[in-house]
């Protein structure tokens, strides 16, 4: 039996210090283990600069394939042309980056389904009264990863009807922990309402808005929802009386398995077009997305926690699409890839 040649695949991992980071990396790991596959990693530091070192670093060492994880989309396009006048198919994590193949959540859907549960705990505990929504965003990451907060604050006034006088208040707390715990207390410092929804980009950030709230005593006025489901965010919905009710998980810890599977996927398409290249000229070059399960995960007597699954979205064909980053849609499924070779 004929073996399958050993792959060289490079991984910029995100570099933030969070355990959605460290799973993400440790699945990959795993996978790539299992599969006999050459894992090449590099660490971007949660910093645009590092992020285009470690893309020229790949490019050395002639990898087959990137699976790109940095945040800033500002340098996206930077580092795709590194990638693409090196002849190096890339998958790109969460962010789309030009011609990458993405690999990541959908975006709206998960804010819909925190924006209903949300909706759903203003009107038990609350009677439906909110004066104020802070959406806490993640602005670096660009379009795509907005569309959670468009979806939240969607699926909000889905549930509840807002009053007039209820603001919404954006802020930028940069996906990490510290910037937000700073940035909510400056907020907090202009703010005197007594009923605000907040809903976080990532954990991270709603756990920076909760500790900020606590230390100014007003952890009762408010309701938090986070986003990935990470340990730390779980242990928090264990404790009793948080004011963090609930937060979309993502499971980072299948993210490798998919990643592995869509990247052998790719070489060998790969390859298929380098021995049918002298018989055609027909492009196999194409955008797949690719969708990971979202579930909404709350505090539910005492120390138990309740999960609820998205609901299942509607098959979508594949398409050659103009821009990566017009692929926010409501509902995301690999696309299909049309045969180069009779």
């Amino acid at each position: 039996m004929r073996r399958r040649r050993l792959y060289r695949i490079g991984y910029a991992a995100q570099g933030q210090d969070t355990s959605f980071d460290r799973e993400v990396r440790l699945s990959l790991a795993r996978a790539a283990e299992r599969e006999h596959i050459e894992l090449i990693v590099v660490d971007n530091r949660y910093q645009p600069k590092i992020a285009l070192r470690s893309a020229d670093y790949l490019v050395r060492e002639q990898v087959d394939l990137v699976i790109e994880f940095q945040t800033d989309e500002l340098i996206a396009p930077a580092i795709a042309s590194k990638y693409l006048e090196a002849n190096i198919p890339f998958i790109a994590i969460d962010i789309p980056h030009p011609g990458a193949t993405y690999f990541g959540a959908n975006n709206y859907q998960a804010g819909l389904m925190a924006g209903h549960y949300m909706g759903r705990w203003a009107k038990k505990h609350w009677d439906g009264e909110v004066e104020e929504v802070l959406l806490i965003e993640l602005l670096r990451a660009g379009s795509l990863p907005k569309a959670r907060m468009r979806g939240l604050a969607a699926g909000i006034g889905e549930v509840i009807r807002l009053p007039a006088t209820c603001r919404t208040v954006s802020i930028d707390g940069d996906g990490q922990f510290q910037t937000c715990l700073e940035r909510v207390r400056k907020y907090l410092r202009e703010s005197k309402s007594k009923r605000i929804l907040i809903g976080a980009a990532n954990d991270s950030s709603a756990l920076g808005a909760l500790r900020a709230f606590e230390e100014a005593g007003r952890a009762a006025e408010c309701a938090i929802v986070g986003q990935n489901g990470e340990p730390e965010a779980r242990a928090e919905l264990r404790m009793p009386h948080t004011r963090l009710v609930a937060s979309v998980a993502y499971f980072p810890e299948k993210y490798g398995d998919g990643l592995l599977r869509l990247a052998l996927d790719i070489l060998a398409r790969k390859v298929a077009r380098r021995q049918c290249s002298r018989r055609t000229r027909s492009s196999l070059r194409t955008t797949s997305i690719t969708s990971t399960p979202t579930t909404v995960c709350w505090r539910r007597r005492g120390r138990k926690i309740g999960w609820q699954a998205a609901p299942p979205a509607p098959p979508t064909p594949g398409r050659r699409l103009p821009s990566t980053w017009r692929i926010a849609r409501q509902a995301v499924h690999r696309a299909r890839v049309r045969k180069a070779c009779p």
